[in-house]
């Protein structure tokens, strides 16, 4: 939860006139949790009992500064870490999302710089804000069920350059586009690199429904330049000349009693240069439920991935599927207790070449806080 600690009014030879306000609103949220997981390989334990305290996707926190600028208008930066301090990693802080931008009350905002952009963001509707979206042996997960397991491509993604508009509400509808600039001039073989991207969305919401959908596409990234903003190596691939694309559709139904919601993912990436039959293709299904009672919810959420499609055959025993269930207690506002269960289940050629059926379980006792 946000709240404004300093307004400040700016006044002086060197400052913006005083009718100028600039406001700083630090966020930040803590979500740990002791777990007990075990995992397994084609039936036999790797890991029994296996107890650890775990991390929601680190520890965040923010550091918006707003300037209004007058007219319906206003500046606006953002800076975003992560740290696992709390876990004993007392030297890793990093930096994640960051931007400058310009918001209008009249044509919307536009942004530059890093940011998890809405093909992602758009289906966090697990009711736990895909805290727990990793964290598994399988690779495969309730928060965002947005990776093909073969190439390993994801569109659970942070791309590091991008510009990107959101517009105004027209009576609950929405528009965002963002365009990433990849890392150009890289040369993998004989093959310049030009690795760039691009996503569009639509939303329609109001008080009970919501509907969206998105698409996304990536190209020229793989091995070597570019390869930490755009998703790692390839199978196969020796070009660099990759390309990925995805189309999601999500619904979310609210009422009194909590909200029912589903998303689906239809996604592929593919060599296009000098590789042939390296198209992976795959759909994704997920379901969540949240339902609301006098000091908290339960929630539950199920996700699968079909068996894949490579080189344009359906490879067997390639899918995936997952569960979690669980309850959360309100302590505050800001702050709640839980108990959560999760397992989740890839099938014997979910990464490729037969690398065996993998499951993995976790129970989990935490409290996240939010500010």
């Amino acid at each position: 939860m946000k709240k404004s600690l300093i307004a400040l009014a700016v006044a002086g030879a060197f400052a913006a006139p005083s009718a100028m306000a600039i406001e700083f609103t630090p966020t930040m949220y803590e979500s740990l949790a002791f777990s007990i997981n075990g995992d397994q390989l084609n039936g036999v334990d790797t890991t029994s009992d296996g107890q650890s305290i775990r991390s929601g996707g680190g520890s965040t926190i923010g550091f918006k500064f707003t300037d209004d600028l007058g007219n319906g208008m206003t500046a606006e930066a953002f800076v975003h870490f992560t740290t696992n301090i709390p876990l004993g990693n007392a030297s890793q802080f990093s930096g994640r999302n960051g931007y400058v931008g310009l918001t209008s009350s009249s044509w919307g905002a536009i942004k530059m710089g890093a940011n998890e952009h809405v093909y992602e963001v758009g289906q966090i509707i697990d009711g736990w804000g895909a805290d727990w979206a990793g964290g598994n042996s399988v690779g495969f997960w309730t928060g965002a069920p947005t990776r093909l397991g073969i190439s390993g491509w994801n569109f659970t993604r942070q791309d590091l350059g991008s510009i990107w508009w959101t517009s105004p509400s027209w009576g609950g509808f929405v528009i965002d586009a963002a365009f990433i600039l990849g890392p150009g001039g890289g040369v993998i073989g004989a093959n310049p690199l030009d690795a760039e991207g691009y996503q569009l969305a639509a939303k329609w919401s109001n008080s009970a429904f919501l509907v969206s959908a998105a698409i996304a596409e990536y190209s020229d990234y793989g091995l070597g330049a570019g390869s930490t903003q755009f998703g790692g190596g390839f199978q196969g691939d020796v070009s660099g000349n990759q390309q990925a694309s995805g189309l999601r559709v999500t619904f979310v139904w609210t009422a009194g009693w909590g909200n029912l919601g589903a998303s689906t993912n239809i996604m592929s990436s593919e060599d296009k240069t000098n590789v042939a039959g390296t198209k992976n293709e795959g759909t994704t299904y997920s379901l969540t439920g949240t339902f609301n009672l006098a000091s908290g919810r339960i929630i539950g959420n199920y996700v699968m991935a079909q068996d894949q499609d490579f080189g344009g055959v359906k490879i067997a025993d390639s899918g995936a599927k997952g569960f979690d269930i669980g309850y959360q207690h309100d302590l505050s506002a800001s702050t709640y207790a839980f108990i959560r269960y999760e397992a989740n289940e890839g099938d014997l050629n979910y990464t490729g070449a037969a690398a065996g059926k993998i499951e993995s379980d976790a129970l989990m006792l935490g409290m996240k806080i939010s500010y």
